[in-house]
């Protein structure tokens, strides 16, 4: 039987997490997610079998504001035939046509991703998902030392550009970036579609205005930005970008910084971030700023299209 959640309260978040094999970690998690907006109990779902026993249960995850969400969880999936079952009736009832998932292994772990999680990603390749890209994690503490030496580049709020300047920034920092993400968006859409979308996109990230800042260069033009955030209770970096006329300056260098100072200044001890493993220049700059490589993170995608 497959059921989705009827609310928030903690009797349902006890139903969904107390038959998985780490209730303490998704009764936190829901709760967590919950609070942030992240999540919806109509996007929680639970197979049981005819004695009541839970078989399988997974969510689907978003940014706030979000009216569907776009990444898929497994929180059990001890039976893989009722997992996989779960997961193709909660994308078809919530009608989703693309879909994300994230693995993550140890930044030393010998075995790659399939070694580390095998029944997690015999499920996601049953149910069509391909991978996609492989990201660094990255974390930085409050004790790491802090970058030395003066910028030149001068910080405004992006919300004192207008959204046809923040926009075209954008596509100048889009044009010859490394990113995978920023590469596939530029093919599959074009440059000015996939900005303005990112546009929109920057527009959902929780936090005060300054939290998305414009790097202006010595000349007055914008050089890049950077965004920081928090999701479900984690201090992130989420997005950096240097424009292509900009680059070699070490730019990248000082919107870190920055970035890093507003989240210090808000009184996040912890901060993480991601790249692609490719981006050897992004990976120097993250070093160079204190940042350490934990993780590696292993992006899979799922579309109607490759289905």
């Amino acid at each position: 039987m497959f059921r989705s959640l009827a609310d928030v309260h903690a009797s349902e978040i006890e139903r969904f997490a107390a038959g998985t094999t780490n209730p303490d970690r998704w009764r936190t998690d829901l709760a967590q997610c919950f609070a942030e907006g992240t999540l919806r109990p109509r996007w929680c779902w639970t197979a049981h079998d005819q004695a009541g026993v839970l078989r399988a249960a997974n969510y689907w995850w978003s940014r706030p504001g979000r009216e569907k969400p776009h990444q898929f969880v497994s929180a059990e999936r001890r039976d893989v035939e009722a997992a996989l079952a779960l997961l193709e009736h909660s994308r078809h009832v919530l009608g989703l046509s693309h879909a994300t998932a994230i693995l993550s292994t140890a930044a030393d772990n010998p075995c790659g991703v399939e070694g580390a999680h095998p029944e997690y990603t015999e499920l996601l390749h049953r149910a069509g998902f391909v991978l996609d890209v492989q990201r660094v994690g990255l974390r930085r503490s409050a004790t790491a030392p802090s970058p030395s030496g003066a910028g030149v580049l001068r910080f405004r709020p992006a919300a004192e550009l207008s959204r046809d300047e923040l926009v075209g920034l954008i596509i100048r920092v889009v044009d010859g970036s490394l990113d995978h993400r920023m590469q596939m968006g530029a093919n599959t859409h074009g440059a000015d579609a996939h900005a303005a979308a990112m546009t929109e996109d920057f527009a959902a990230y929780a936090g005060p205005p300054e939290w998305l800042a414009v790097g202006i260069a010595p000349d007055g033009s914008p050089a890049g930005y950077v965004l920081v955030t928090t999701i479900d209770g984690r201090a992130i970096l989420a997005e950096l970008g240097v424009a292509r006329e900009h680059r070699g300056r070490r730019y990248s260098s000082e919107l870190l910084t920055h970035g890093t100072r507003l989240l210090t200044e808000a009184g996040h001890n912890e901060i993480h971030a991601h790249t692609d493993i490719a981006n050897r220049p992004m990976r120097a700059a993250f070093s160079a700023a204190g940042f350490v490589e934990s993780q590696v993170r292993h992006d899979y995608v799922w579309s109607t299209s490759d289905s």
